[in-house]
């Protein structure tokens, strides 16, 4: 996606519809309960948005803090658009928390339990955020993964299994050579779901 077009939609959203997103963002993703943080600081800014929000954890989860600027911030995430949209993968979100292109610092022990928390998510939850994210902009998601260059070391959830059976059957008419080779990927990765073993069987005694 192009990012000066999420900046553009971003920036014309109301502050106080920011923070209900970001606060609603995170109790969606962060469900494990974060008890030493709770009633802590947590600056949130995106680099190359100049915006910073602030949010602390109640007993109801995340929600919207006002602080004076001369504030001590406990938890500090921070991090440009372009690494945020690229963590649509928990493969990437891991790469950039280690490469600090998304860096969370802050007094111990609460940088670490935020740190840890947010490392146990989970592929489908980054779906559902994704997902409630572009319908919420009325932007088109993007491909899910590239057919061209996927391999089993890029399956990370049971919906990239789906994902991938599905193309490989709307491929089958055109493309035989291709379906196998995806059929072949989802087949690794659920060596026991009948419909891809079918499948499998059907391709390869066609290309025989």
């Amino acid at each position: 996606m192009n990012t000066k077009i999420l900046i553009a939609a971003v920036k014309i959203i109301p502050k106080k519809l920011q923070y209900r997103a970001i606060c609603k963002a995170l109790n969606l993703l962060l469900a494990k309960p974060l008890s030493q943080s709770k009633g802590k600081a947590i600056s949130i800014s995106v680099t190359d948005l100049n915006k910073k929000w602030f949010v602390t954890i109640d007993n109801n989860g995340f929600t919207p803090l006002i602080v004076d600027k001369n504030a001590d911030i406990d938890i500090n995430v921070e991090a440009s658009i372009g690494a945020v949209m690229a963590a649509q993968r928990k493969s990437r979100l891991l790469n950039a928390i280690n490469s600090e292109q998304i860096k969370i610092t802050g007094a111990a022990p609460y940088q670490q339990e935020f740190l840890e928390a947010i490392k146990s998510i989970e592929q489908p939850k980054i779906d559902g955020l994704v997902q409630r994210g572009y319908r919420y902009l009325r932007m088109k998601p993007p491909v899910r993964l590239n057919l061209s260059t996927v391999t089993l070391e890029d399956v990370e959830c049971q919906k990239d299994v789906d994902f991938i059976r599905d193309q490989a059957v709307l491929l089958e008419s055109s493309n035989l050579e291709q379906a196998l080779r995806l059929m072949e990927i989802a087949h690794k990765a659920r060596p026991e779901g009948p419909f891809i073993k079918g499948k499998l069987f059907e391709y390869r005694k066609k290309l025989s």
